[in-house]
């Protein structure tokens, strides 16, 4: 599909992905986001390889007469009402129809649905192109030479001409305000309710429509223009414009619209005037679920922000610090494990490979070393955190492969457990256990949950056991017969857990940034959907080096262990557990590190809390990497530069993972929201975002909610309201400020 995808951009052709399979995007905003830049394109079907290929047909200056076969209709018997259309590009479809495509010479045809018995006339949306695959039969071209529509079909299409009875008004405005007049129906377009599937969105498209045709007399085209484009992508879930069925579902609103018996036409068209619904249309208003906000400025009205206002933005994003990324790659075990990782994957992430070593050489070394500074033991909670199909379960297969084949396939755990009772009977039997757990933000959401009692009392336990390496860990009493609580010395449980970012903030809760749980994780974030290669994991068998490094571990015991007799005191009550040294300068920097988390804690900002464990955080972490770097554990030693690398890893950890859960982790659904209209226009940089792109992008968030959000970030100064100039019409523009 890639291959294909970037032949259509080269011809200009605006190309977006549809889900595999079918003809609904797969990106927000669906055709609006089509575009013809080679390296969005591959990144889109590198991370959705068989994704469905859509061209969107205003924006590729192209317009479809779409022949349809089905039940008793044959659009093909009525080509010939069309005239003698001349030869141009046409595709085939998988349900014996086909696609005319025509340029439409830089001027869309009117979009008509049944122009002729089963023949529409497609503009101001998209098609799905080959060689896409519906219901497992493909799209193909019989040829791609495409020459501009014939007059005669734009003149079939072209909206009839009504007479207007005497003393009212005409139907749509004149010519030379026809641009002023669409750009403020766009703007109040923005303040109607998106329709939302069992919430009254008949209703609520049903009034939009109304506004348009019967507020601002706009003709049918320009309605049908304005609702397809800046008013569908909004809706939950948006009408398919490739399905016959939804496509007359979505216009049939318009019809009704126009058969209104409307008593005041043009009540929108007022000049510049805040819409108040007049008294007559009350009882039409309460009948729908939709409410319109009763006040809005228009970009025109808005005050563009002073010479000053933008000087101090300036300044806040010049001092903004950048998040600079750690040396991903270690020495020794750690940084070898990771190369094996990234050498045999078909997309190569390197913070989810790091995840991955750090808990395989955790587990393979646990419970037999501690480092020399507050005795730190090797078990980390790893979280590898990202996009879907970005290259996360990868690490998980080869960390499997690696204790497998290196004899110690039984300390991996399983895939998921269903309570404290189940992690519990698994450390009796295996003290030291990695977990590898896929989707861990469902998971670790599912722990959290107050609906299943059980599961609910994971977290709380995996809190306890990260925390009990040095001591011996104790479970609940339980009832019945047997109600001996459970208890292990030195537990030692790892975890490499994946996750979605969505999925991963969704599942946490704001006092769990108090609880203590968050700092326990280790939180390696990917924004980078990674570049699709040709290898196969398959053809990699694991360097020698590192399986006999990995043998070496398993079978490493302290020799002190073998002098005494196993049936004395002192052999059972003795840690035999090696305490690994510590250079004087990597301790000073430990302590320098733990000195500056404790400053960021006490500043209580709302995830400083994720600051708690992370001096203890970087001393497992380089405990972890200074074993890899031998074979004999006995002779280990924590370097100043095993320290150093630690730390960057955890500070950026800690921070990028402040990142994500500072606009998620919320109290309720405003604060959830606020911070969601916060995050767009954050993530859109000085530049900022227009109005327009901000309703698209917060579509779920109901209009007069959004004013108000908008409202309180602005008294906060936590965003700057401005206008931007353009080539048509001027923006409304709102900027993040950073602080």
């Amino acid at each position: 599909m890639l291959t294909d995808a970037l032949h259509y951009a080269t011809q200009g052709w605006h190309i977006f992905p549809l889900q595999t399979g079918g003809k609904a995007p797969m990106v927000a905003g669906g055709f609006k986001q089509a575009t013809v830049d080679a390296a969005q394109i591959t990144a889109w079907w590198t991370a959705n390889p068989t994704a469905n290929i859509g061209i969107s047909l205003d924006d590729s200056g192209l317009c479809v007469v779409d022949v349809d076969t089905h039940g008793d209709i044959n659009g093909f018997e009525s080509l010939p009402l069309l005239g003698d259309l001349p030869d141009t590009a046409v595709a085939r479809t998988p349900s014996g129809g086909a696609h005319y495509v025509f340029k439409n010479d830089g001027t869309p045809p009117p979009r008509k649905i049944s122009l002729v018995r089963g023949i529409d006339l497609l503009s101001n949306g998209y098609i799905v192109a080959a060689p896409s695959v519906i219901d497992g039969k493909p799209y193909s071209w019989e040829s791609q030479a495409v020459v501009s529509l014939p007059q005669s079909v734009r003149d079939m299409a072209a909206p009839k001409v009504h007479t207007v009875p005497s003393g009212i008004a005409p139907r749509s405005p004149a010519t030379k305000d026809r641009d002023h007049t669409m750009h403020r129906a766009s703007l109040w377009l923005e303040r109607c309710d998106a329709a939302y599937q069992g919430q009254g969105g008949h209703g609520r498209l049903l009034w939009a429509a109304q506004g348009l045709v019967n507020g601002f007399m706009l003709s049918r085209s320009d309605t049908l223009g304005l609702l397809w484009s800046e008013y569908n992508p909004r809706c939950v879930p948006a009408w398919n414009q490739g399905e016959t069925a939804d496509v007359r579902d979505f216009e049939r609103k318009v019809d009704q619209a126009e058969a209104s018996p409307v008593k005041q036409r043009g009540w929108l068209l007022q000049e510049e005037e805040p819409f108040v619904a007049p008294a007559w249309m009350d009882a039409f208003i309460a009948g729908m679920a939709n409410r319109i906000e009763p006040t809005k400025a228009t970009a025109a009205e808005a005050i563009p922000a002073s010479a000053e206002v933008i000087a101090e933005l300036d300044e806040a994003w010049g001092n903004v610090e950048v998040l600079e990324e750690p040396s991903w790659k270690p020495s020794g075990l750690v940084g070898d494990i990771m190369q094996y990782i990234l050498d045999t994957a078909q997309i190569p992430q390197p913070k989810y490979a790091i995840a991955a070593s750090l808990a395989v050489v955790g587990t393979l070394v646990g419970q037999k070393v501690k480092s020399g500074w507050k005795h730190g033991r090797s078990n980390l909670y790893c979280m590898a955190v990202g996009g879907t199909s970005t290259g996360k379960d990868h690490p998980i297969s080869m960390v499997e492969r690696i204790l497998e084949q290196s004899g110690a396939g039984d300390l991996i755990g399983g895939t998921d457990v269903t309570s404290d009772s189940a992690i519990e009977k698994r450390l009796s039997n295996h003290p030291v256990t990695l977990y590898p757990w896929d989707e861990a933000g469902h998971t670790l959401g599912g722990f959290g949950s107050m609906v299943d009692s059980h599961r609910a009392t994971v977290v709380p336990t995996l809190m306890k056991l990260w925390s009990s390496g040095n001591k011996t860990y104790r479970g609940k009493d339980r009832a019945g017969r047997d109600n001996d609580s459970f208890s292990v010395r030195h537990p030692c449980l790892t975890i490499y857990g994946t996750g979605s970012t969505d999925k991963i903030a969704s599942s946490l809760r704001k006092d769990q940034l108090k609880d203590g749980w968050l700092p326990r994780c280790l939180y390696f974030i990917s924004t980078d959907l990674g570049k699709l290669t040709e290898t196969d994991d398959t053809g990699h068998s694991i360097p020698a080096k590192i399986l006999s490094k990995c043998k070496g571990f398993v079978d490493f015991v302290n020799p002190a262990a073998l002098e005494v007799s196993v049936f004395s005191e002192q052999a059972v009550e003795q840690d035999w557990t090696i305490t690994v040294p510590i250079e004087p300068a990597a301790l000073e920097a430990l302590k320098a590190f733990f000195n500056e988390a404790r400053k960021i804690q006490q500043t209580g900002e709302e995830t400083s809390e994720l600051w708690g464990k992370a001096a203890e955080q970087a001393d497992r972490i380089a405990l972890v990497v200074a074993c890899g770097m031998v074979h004999d554990l006995r002779d280990a030693k924590v370097t100043l530069a095993n320290v150093s690398w630690a730390i960057g890893v955890v500070r950026y950890c800690i921070r990028s993972f402040s990142e994500l859960i500072s606009d998620k982790v919320v109290e309720n659904d405003f604060e959830r929201n606020l911070k969601m209209v916060l995050e767009k226009i954050k993530r859109a940089g000085r530049h900022g975002i227009t109005k327009h792109a901000l309703t698209r992008a917060t579509r779920s968030i109901k209009g007069f909610e959004r004013l108000d959000i908008l409202k309180t970030l602005k008294g906060g100064q936590d965003i700057v309201e401005d206008i931007k100039e353009s080539a048509t019409r001027p923006m409304t523009v709102y900027i993040y400020k950073p602080t």
